[in-house]
Parts: C-alpha cells; structure tokens; sequence
C-alpha cells in the first residue's frame, strides 16, 4: 500500500515536471517568432514613419506623445496600436528573399511604409519596411527589416495603421476624458439673429441632470444625455491649411458658441467656435492656439434654449374629463 502511494506520488511529480518543461519550451518557442523583444515595447520614445509622398515624426515627451513638427498631442490609441504592431512583427513566414519581387508585396519605393524607432537614450530598437495585405489570405501583412532582402508575411491586416502624414498622428480629440467624469457643461450661444442665450446643467448622476442657471430646474434626461454624449464626440474633422482664408472671417475673438465642461476634481475645459464655411466650423482648441474645423452638426445638440431643457412640471397636465368639465 505505502509502495503504491509513493509511485503514486513519484508519477505525478513527473507529470508536473514534463507540464512545466512543455510550458516553458512553448513560452521560448511563443517568444522567438517575433523579431523584436516583446517585453520593451514600453520603451519605445520615438517614432519617424515614412512614405513616397510623406514623413511624421513623433516623441514622447514627460510622458506624452507629441508631434515633432509643432508640440501637437498625439493619438495616444494610435501610438499604442503602432507599438503592438510592431513588436509582434513575426519571422515565422518568410515569403522571399528576393529584392526584385518589392513591388509584389508592396515594398516598392512608391508604396512602401517605412517605421524607424528608437529607445529612450536614443539608440535605434528598429528599422522595418511595412508592404501590403497578402492577397494569399487577406489576413495578413508583407514586411522586411529595413536593411534586408527577407521578406516576412505576419497575421494582421495593419498596412493602413501605418500613418505617415503628420495630422493623422495628432489627437482629434477636444474633450478627451471620460463621459462618467463629466460633473458640469455651460453653453453660451448666439442664434442667427445675434440673441444670446447661456444655461449650465449639472450631472447628479450617470442619467440624471438639473439645470443651476439661468434658473434652477430638472432639465430632460434625454437632451442632457445628448449633449454628454456629443462631448466626447467633439473631434477635430481637420486641420487649417497656409492657404486658408477663412480662419480671418471665423470671429474666434466674438465666438458664436462657448462650451465649457468642468470634471470631478477641478479640472475645466472650453472650446470656442466662430463662423461656419462649407459644414465646417471654426474653433479654438481648448488647449492650444491652434484653429481648427469641426463639423457643424457637433454644436446642434448644445444650440438649445434654456425653457426647450426644462423638465414640464408632471402634475401641470389637465386630464381631458377635467377641461371638457370647465368648458361647460
């Protein structure tokens, strides 16, 4: 009996010894097929991307990502995408080995996307050449190390992640925090006729709001639910060009709408727009100096008066016995 509890016992040992053996080789073998070392991807500290026609550069900054050419906020999802494309770049499959064949996996000089990056001392991590999608299964992307004839084909549709003009790096965002966070919005506007109206309406809970001025009242649900919503959708819809002429007719110093949203814990943020050109409207970047065109249809949810917010009084409605009643 004891005999056969102790071979009991031995062959278990075993079996967890072989389970763990069989585990790490995997762990080595999961972690070899990439080409970059997986677990430094978190040091990446900047960024060049390069096409025929176009270069962004980008750094990291006290811990935020900026574009080189201005200082302008980067898209924080967007860098982090970039980087989890990068380092799970595969050498598993490789397709090629000669240069002659680029233009078949789209890594020709005129369609190639380029990525260099590097660690935060500044030294190079990588140098690769992003192809196009593999016709062979539509799932997968050609690339090569930027100084190699290999070609290698890794799981992943990703070739138009790779931005390469400056604006598609930056944060279109106006109001990037959280719509839990949102504690109070204030608008003023103007309609057409140049009439001012102002109202601010606090969130008492996820669903809930009040209005505090111009006069204290419950606001309806579905119109403050909106204009949270349409809060995190403010985005910019794009950039003003040298040759604009409009940016000196948008009225920025006069604007004809003022959103300001302050969060739980103090922080406040207001963006002011101007005229609108062409379903474009002009706005100042709350944090910034930069004018930029957001598509008019964002500001219709906020363009509202205050008496259209309130919240009709539920024991006001006359019941239709009671009217007829007092007609006779």
């Amino acid at each position: 009996m004891k005999k056969s509890l102790l071979a009991l016992v031995a062959a278990i040992v075993i079996l967890a010894l072989v389970l763990v053996l069989n585990r790490k080789k995997d762990e080595a073998q999961d972690v070899s097929k990439y080409a970059f070392d997986t677990t430094q991807s978190a040091a990446m500290a900047m960024v060049e991307t390069h096409s025929a026609t176009d270069t962004a550069k980008l750094e990291s900054k006290q811990g935020q990502w900026v574009v080189v050419e201005d200082g302008f906020p980067a898209d924080t999802a967007k860098i982090n995408r970039l980087s989890e494309v990068l380092y799970h770049l595969q050498t598993q499959d490789m397709v090629s080995t000669n240069p002659e064949r680029a233009a078949e996996y789209g890594l020709d000089s005129a369609n190639v996307k380029t990525v260099i990056w590097k660690d935060q001392s500044g030294k190079v991590v990588g140098k690769v050449a992003i192809g196009k999608t593999s016709g062979a299964d539509f799932r997968s992307t050609y690339w090569k190390f930027l100084d190699h004839p290999e070609v290698y084909r890794t799981p992943g549709n990703f070739s138009y992640e790779i931005a390469t003009r400056v604006n598609e790096w930056k944060e279109k965002h106006l109001f990037p925090q959280l719509k839990s966070d949102i504690q109070f919005i204030e608008t003023n506007w103007k309609d057409s006729a140049g009439t001012s109206f102002q109202y601010r309406l606090e969130a008492l809970n996820d669903t809930t709001w009040r209005m505090l001025s111009p006069q204290a009242n419950p606001v309806k649900r579905e119109l403050a639910q909106e204009m949270a919503t349409q809060v995190m959708n403010l985005t910019i819809d794009d950039f003003l060009s040298d040759a604009d002429t409009n940016k000196v007719q948008a009225a920025l110093d006069s604007p004809s709408v003022a959103i300001t949203v302050d969060y739980k814990g103090g922080k406040s943020v207001t963006l002011k727009a101007g005229a609108s050109f062409a379903g474009m409207t002009y706005a100042l970047h709350p944090s910034r100096s930069d004018t930029v065109k957001v598509g008019t249809w964002h500001f219709d949810a906020f363009k509202k008066k205050p008496f259209e917010l309130i919240e009709p009084p539920k024991d006001t409605a006359v019941k239709a016995d009671s009217a007829q009643h007092a007609a006779e």
